[in-house]
């Protein structure tokens, strides 16, 4: 199993870890209409055909619920196009 930790940001202390059945964990999010589902993705890209077969689930999204915590809103904001389009010139 892949664990997924949380960590305390004040103390470094794992909080919680969640066992993940699949290796090369990409990335993890929250949703669900009270950002309290976890959505895991994972990869199975140059994966050994020996270790497909004893992790067969590698390549996967998963949803995970009933942790006890959530994830917050996206931050929507408005950005002007001329300062985009300056960011751009000057790169």
């Amino acid at each position: 199993m892949t664990p997924i930790s949380c960590i305390d940001p004040m103390n470094g202390a794992v909080v919680r870890t969640v066992e993940m059945p699949a290796l090369n964990i990409t990335s993890m999010c929250w949703g669900g209409p009270a950002y309290d589902v976890m959505y895991v993705t994972t990869a199975r890209h140059d994966t050994p055909l020996e270790v497909l077969k004893a992790k067969p689930l590698a390549g996967a999204v998963f949803e995970i619920t009933g942790l006890g915590c959530k994830g917050t809103p996206p931050f929507l904001a408005t950005i002007d196009g001329d300062i985009v389009n300056k960011i751009k010139r000057d790169a």
